[in-house]
C-alpha cells in the first residue's frame, strides 16, 4: 500500500512541478510573441520580413516593450479595476463563502494542479490563443505608429559609407544611394547582426521611398520600393 502511495505522490509532485514550469514559462512566451509580432508589423510596412533578420531572443523581448507601453497607457484604469475586482472577489469568497463552496473551489484548484501534462498544456494553449486575439490589434497599432513616425519625423540620419562596387557591378541603385546620402535623407529603420536597412523618402513624392539593405561585409545588396500606408 505504501508503495502505491509513494508512486502516486511522486506522480502528483511531478505534475505540480510541470504546472509551475508552465506558469513560469507563460510570461516569457507572451513577451516573445509580442516582440516578434511588433517587429513583423513594423518591418512589413517597409517591405522587410522578420525571417530575413538575424535576431536573438533578447532583441525580440526588448521590442515587446512599445506595445505593452501603449497597452498600459491606454488601458491602465481597466487593468487596475480588473485587479481590484479580482482581489475583492477573492476576499469575499474567503470571508463569506460557506464551507461547502470553499471546499469545491479548493478541489477545482487541486484538480487543476494535479491534471495530466496534456490537459495542462491544452489549457495553457487556450490561454495563449486568447492573449493573441487580445494583443494583436494593439501590437499592430503600436507598430503602425512607429512606422508612421519614420515618414513624418526626422529619425536617425546617418552617412553610411558603402564599398564602391566594381565597374561591372555598378548600377543606378548605387547612384541613388549616394544621392540620398548627399542630401542627408538616409534614415535608419533597423539593424541586425549582418545588415542595416535605411529609408530614403522621395523628394518629389513624400508617400514613396526606397529601402536600401546594406550588408556589413558586402555593401548594397537590395533595394525595395515602399509606399506610406494610410
Amino acid at each position: 500500500m505504501s508503495n502505491h502511495a509513494t508512486f502516486g505522490g511522486q506522480r502528483n509532485d511531478s505534475g505540480l512541478d510541470l504546472f509551475k514550469l508552465f506558469m513560469a514559462t507563460i510570461p516569457a512566451v507572451v513577451l516573445y510573441f509580442v516582440g516578434w509580432a511588433y517587429l513583423h508589423f513594423y518591418l512589413k510596412a517597409f517591405g522587410i520580413s522578420v525571417s530575413e533578420l538575424d535576431l536573438d531572443i533578447q532583441t525580440i523581448l526588448i521590442y515587446s516593450f512599445p506595445p505593452l507601453q501603449i497597452l498600459v497607457r491606454s488601458w491602465w484604469h481597466w487593468l487596475v479595476l480588473g485587479l481590484v475586482a479580482l482581489l475583492v472577489i477573492v476576499w469575499l469568497v474567503r470571508r463569506f463563502a460557506v464551507q461547502d463552496t470553499k471546499e469545491k473551489l479548493a478541489n477545482v484548484c487541486n484538480r487543476t494542479r494535479s491534471a495530466s501534462p496534456v490537459t495542462q498544456g491544452l489549457g495553457l494553449l487556450v490561454i495563449l490563443l486568447i492573449l493573441v486575439v487580445v494583443f494583436v490589434p494593439i501590437i499592430g497599432s503600436a507598430a503602425a505608429q512607429a512606422a508612421n513616425r519614420k515618414w513624418v519625423s526626422e529619425g536617425v540620419l546617418i552617412e553610411a559609407v558603402v564599398k564602391e562596387p566594381d565597374a561591372k557591378e555598378k548600377s543606378a541603385w548605387h547612384e541613388n544611394y549616394k544621392r540620398c546620402g548627399s542630401r542627408r535623407a538616409l534614415d535608419l529603420i533597423f539593424v541586425d547582426k549582418e545588415s542595416y536597412y535605411m529609408l530614403c523618402i522621395s523628394s518629389l513624392d513624400k508617400a514613396s521611398a526606397l529601402v536600401f539593405e546594406i550588408r556589413r561585409q558586402i555593401g548594397l545588396v537590395s533595394v525595395r520600393f515602399v509606399r506610406r500606408e494610410n
